[in-house]
């Protein structure tokens, strides 16, 4: 069973070979993407548990998509990487909730595997909540 479903989205091959590696063997599903209509051409927003997302892209009109996935997937955690630590936009995606969570290229991997076990964690967490809450909310109103 998978431990949850991720997509790398990154412009960089060698990139998203070694996170597609890397996560694959912790036992997650990953799918990867080279830019935005890859990846609008084969994710499904509803069923991502994790988003691994170069800051290149996201800053090259990347933005519509974060709020495409969100929209059907509010509870969607998004890593975002960079080689330069740009901490306006950063900053900016940690406060209005676009991101949470970024790395610096060269990354730690045990550090990527840490963040990527806690974010998706913590949205199972979450969706297990609303779940629950929702079943109660429907139990009340029959």
């Amino acid at each position: 069973m998978s431990q949850g479903y991720l997509l790398v989205l990154d412009d960089n091959a060698g990139i998203r070979h070694l996170l597609n590696e890397l996560l694959t063997q912790k036992g997650y599903t990953v799918e990867t993407a080279e830019n935005r209509m890859e990846c609008l051409s084969k994710i499904h927003a509803d069923e991502l548990d994790l988003v691994i997302w170069d800051y290149r892209i996201l800053c090259k009109g990347g933005s519509e998509i974060v709020t495409e996935l969100k929209r059907g997937n509010p509870n969607l955690p998004i890593i975002m990487i960079t080689t330069n630590l740009e901490m306006t936009c950063i900053n900016e995606g940690l406060i209005n909730g676009s991101i949470n969570n970024y790395l610096t290229k060269p990354f730690d991997l045990d550090e990527v595997c840490y963040l990527v076990k806690i974010l998706v964690n913590k949205r199972i967490e979450i969706d297990n909540r609303n779940y629950d809450n929702d079943r109660v909310c429907n139990a009340i109103s029959l």
